[in-house]
């Protein structure tokens, strides 16, 4: 499953490459580069990214279930013995 992007937010990510390029590694990198390296990053990372946000929705449901279960089994009444 890709993780598409529109290309005005891809632009934008492009030009954060390039300042950081600029800013951090005094590297200057065009356009291209730019976009190749986006690229390169979301092939390598984007699954790997979207694997781990998955499983801590998952944690973090299966946690408010836990919690709702004993909720609930706090409401049952027990029965008089007489």
């Amino acid at each position: 499953m890709a993780i598409e992007i529109d290309q005005a937010r891809k632009d934008e990510f492009a030009e954060m490459i390039k300042e950081f390029c600029e800013n951090e590694l005094d590297v200057e990198i065009g356009n291209l580069g730019c976009l190749s390296l986006y690229d390169f990053f979301m092939d390598k990372l984007s699954t790997e990214i979207y694997n781990k946000a998955i499983d801590d929705a998952k944690e973090w449901y299966q946690a408010r279930l836990m919690e709702l279960a004993l909720d609930t089994s706090m409401l049952y009444k027990e029965e008089n013995n007489k």
